[in-house]
């Protein structure tokens, strides 16, 4: 998550501190991605196992959010761990111009990135349901295999055009402002405009035709079910990586400064934190509003099935 601060700030390797201040956020980092790999490893199989979850088309992308979420934990949690403990007197990290540290970087953004775009599939895709619920039904699974291919492959996309600019810009905070301001921002604003303008429309749509009584309605109500329940993932997944924007933002369009060296590494660990956040949030969701999957959960771990009927924070809108 490169940003440009202040001159002293911005390399990784420019300074180092004491340990003391390290294995603490590499014991928390470390827990994170630990439970962000087993809840989503949960929620794979679930959604996989459970024929209630299957059937529904829009599961799928569910499904490929939980992969990402999955892969987000096994993969950018340690690498992220890697590259900060390169900050203190615990380990090394190398920051030359080779292929590993290009795809080690790649790799430390390429998922919350998908999972982004995947927030806006969604998004879109419950839109499609709202306006037009007859034709949606008729949309097929290839094509949501075709959605979840564009998804990775916009990741992947922009991905490379990072390494591309890292491999021929040579200096440092050049380069990370432009990232910043080419590459990260533009991708979170546009992200956030189609889901803002995608639920936006959704609310609308939906207070216009509640006076209705007809089938369509039906139907509609059937799918605003969903809808609502993906709604609040993408609410708390955007809350989560607002911090991440917000940084970057700054670090994009101002040249700002930090007290300290220290002060500068713990703000940047909670961002890292809430980044990854993201893919630890919804889990907790989908067992709060989705009967469905916590009947998938009490049939995996062999659960008393009056657990289904427990007391929890949120409506419960799918069954």
């Amino acid at each position: 998550m490169p940003t440009n601060t202040s001159n002293n700030t911005n390399n990784d390797t420019d300074f180092l501190l004491p340990a003391s201040h390290c294995v603490p956020w590499i014991i928390v980092i470390g827990t994170e991605s630990f439970l962000i790999v087993v809840l989503n490893l949960v929620t794979v199989i679930v959604f996989t196992k459970q024929r209630q979850l299957r059937r529904k088309k829009t599961y799928i992308l569910i499904r490929n959010l939980a992969v990402i979420d999955l892969l987000a934990g096994a993969i950018s949690g340690p690498l992220q761990i890697e590259r900060f403990g390169g900050r203190c007197d615990v380990w090394g990290y190398s920051r030359k111009s080779t292929w590993d540290y290009y795809l080690k970087n790649a790799l430390l953004h390429l998922f919350s990135m998908a999972s982004l775009g995947n927030l806006v599939a969604m998004a879109m895709e419950r839109a499609h349901a709202i306006f037009f619920p007859f034709k949606h039904r008729l949309i097929g699974k290839p094509a949501y295999r075709a959605i979840i291919t564009i998804i990775w492959l916009v990741a992947v996309i922009r991905e490379s055009f990072q390494v591309i600019l890292m491999e021929i810009h040579e200096n440092s905070e050049e380069l990370l402002q432009m990232i910043n301001s080419t590459l990260y921002v533009p991708y979170y604003l546009t992200s956030l405009f189609l889901v803002c303008i995608s639920y936006c429309s959704i609310f609308v749509k939906t207070k216009t035709i509640t006076r209705s009584k007809s089938r369509r309605n039906s139907v509609v109500s059937k799918e605003r079910q969903v809808t609502s329940t993906l709604f609040i993932v993408t609410v708390v997944s955007l809350l989560t990586l607002s911090p991440v924007i917000a940084f970057i933002s700054l670090g994009a369009f101002s040249n700002i400064s930090f007290p300290s060296n220290i002060f500068y590494f713990h703000v940047r660990m909670i961002v890292i934190l809430f980044f990854l956040a993201n893919s630890l949030a919804n889990p907790i969701v989908y067992s709060l509003r989705m009967r469905g999957f916590r009947a998938g959960l009490t049939e995996l771990f062999g659960l008393p099935a009056n657990l289904l009927n427990a007391t929890h924070i949120l409506p419960r809108h799918l069954s």
